[in-house]
Formats: structure tokens, sequence, C-alpha cells
């Protein structure tokens, strides 16, 4: 359960990545003018703002889960279809899969920094 939550926690956290990076160059920063260090300062900065919109984000999680009437992991269940052995190697393969997914991601759609 914490692995599904997690996988599903990764999206919000590269939405919040490319919201900030779009940011940031929308403000067009001149990197090669600013002096030694405050470079440093902006990216400091701007992972102060990522940690704040994404417990933000995480609060906001929280509360519609328990809206919907989620109490804790201990009462909770996860129903699969049938109550057969779930297939190991598809499993594996979509966990390999995953770093290829991101880092082709990162190929494909670079940040704007």
């Amino acid at each position: 359960m914490t692995l599904l939550l997690s996988l599903r926690f990764m999206s919000v956290v590269f939405d919040e990545l490319r919201n900030l990076s779009l940011g940031l160059a929308a403000r067009s920063v001149p990197w090669k003018r600013l002096p030694p260090g405050a470079g440093l300062t902006v990216l400091l900065r701007l992972g102060g703002r990522l940690f704040s919109n994404l417990m933000q984000r995480s609060q906001s999680i929280a509360l519609a889960m328990q809206a919907r009437g989620f109490q804790s992991p201990e009462s909770h269940s996860v129903h699969l279809g049938s109550k057969e052995h779930v297939p190991v190697i598809p499993n594996a393969i979509a966990l390999l899969a995953l770093p290829l997914t991101v880092i082709g991601s990162l190929h494909y759609l670079p940040l704007v920094v």
C-alpha cells in the first residue's frame, strides 16, 4: 500500500518541479550575472518552496482520504479482483521499467533552469 501511494505521489513531485522550473524560466533569472553564491541561494529557496508545496499537497490528499472514510492502514484492506496469487514477473518488469521511464522523460522533457 505504501509503495502504491509513493508511486502515485511521484507524479505530484514531478508536476511541482515542472511548475517551479516554468516559473523560474518565466522570471528569466540572469544566472551568469548573479554574484557568486546567489545561484545556490535561489536553488535553496526553490527547494524550500518545493517542500512547502509538497506538504500542502500531501495535506490536501490526507484530508480527501479522511473525507472518503479512510481511518488507518490497519483498518483498511486492499481488495483484489480475485484471490489468486499476484503474478511476480509482470510486477518485476513494471518495477524495472519505472526508472527507465523516469530517465527517458527527463531526457525528452528537460527541466528549464
